[in-house]
């Protein structure tokens, strides 16, 4: 598999840049707390915890110059933020791929971070475990951000699907025995975390990219509909299979279904499409399809 560079001669842009960083600096609290979770369940009353679980309101007084500053940048649209915005279920038939990978991944993720304090079996273990997990998602955000902005989506998010599928195995194989492995463990948690923390950064541009800057807003919110979702979904699946068989078992069909999406990817990648009618074109088709005409005439 090759990667190809974006061929449309539009600026290559800084958006996907700068949501890997909006993606690392959501990450890096998740990385320092995620760890010490366990501990502080143990150490902390519950009242304390719960107190913790508020301190996000304290936000709250700096919503309205965030929403100024906010609004200061977007108040003149460009003519593609202008155009009329697609209906829902339009906008999210067109985004579905980037979505279900996202939807799958997240899955596994929430999986990982639910239940790794059980499956690990040593404290020191799992602290270990949950910051490589949380440590390498946090950098693949940001790095694969930067990608987005130079190679194609689906490649990418191909080459993580498979990470993600080879990290599931390694962690199934790790969980098997009960008292896993040092290296195992770890080492299947650094390639389900680069997956994991890739494929949010690859996925909300491609549907970004996909559904047209009309429909920023839809997609943003089905983009974290689909975050959390997934995220509750992983750890719910999971607790069901360590009930009726185990943690492996688990861990085995996720793997299983990563490989299932990246070849959904690969076939969705090599099908031809549609050619658009005038009445269906998207604005960003048109500077594709404009740039293709344009160096072809050189």
């Amino acid at each position: 598999m090759r990667l190809h560079r974006r061929s449309d001669a539009r600026s290559p842009g800084r958006q996907g840049a700068a949501i890997g960083l909006y993606g690392l600096a959501l990450a890096l609290p998740q990385m320092v707390l995620t760890p010490a979770a366990p501990a502080l369940a143990a150490t902390l009353t519950l009242p304390v915890i719960i107190a913790c679980g508020a301190l996000p309101v304290l936000a709250l007084p700096f919503t309205r110059g965030l929403g100024r500053a906010v609004d200061a940048r977007t108040m003149t649209p460009s003519p593609e933020q202008a155009a009329a915005a697609a209906p829902t279920t339009t906008v999210l038939r067109r985004i579905l791929l980037p979505l279900g990978t996202l939807l799958l991944v997240t899955s596994a993720g929430g999986a990982v971070l639910t239940f790794t304090p059980q499956f690990a079996g040593r404290p020191a273990l799992a602290v270990t475990a949950l910051f490589l997990f949380t440590a390498t998602a946090a950098g693949a955000r940001w790095v694969c951000g930067v990608l987005a902005d130079r190679f194609a989506p689906r490649p990418l998010t191909c080459i993580l699907l498979i990470t993600a599928c080879a990290g599931l195995a390694l962690i199934a194989v790790a969980v098997r025995s009960g008292q896993p492995p040092l290296a195992g463990l770890p080492a299947g948690l650094v390639l389900l975390g680069a997956a994991y923390g890739g494929v949010q950064s690859i996925t909300l541009v491609q549907a970004l990219a996909d559904a047209g800057a009309e429909n920023r807003q839809t997609t943003s919110v089905a983009w974290n509909i689909g975050y959390d979702s997934g995220t509750g979904l992983g750890s719910l699946l999971l607790g069901l299979a360590a009930q009726v068989a185990t943690f492996s078992t688990g861990f085995t069909a996720l793997s299983a279904a990563m490989a299932l999406a990246a070849a959904v990817v690969v076939t969705a990648g090599n099908r031809p499409r549609n050619k658009p009618t005038a009445s269906t074109t998207d604005p960003a088709d048109s500077a594709d399809r404009d740039t293709h005409q344009s160096l072809s005439g050189q």
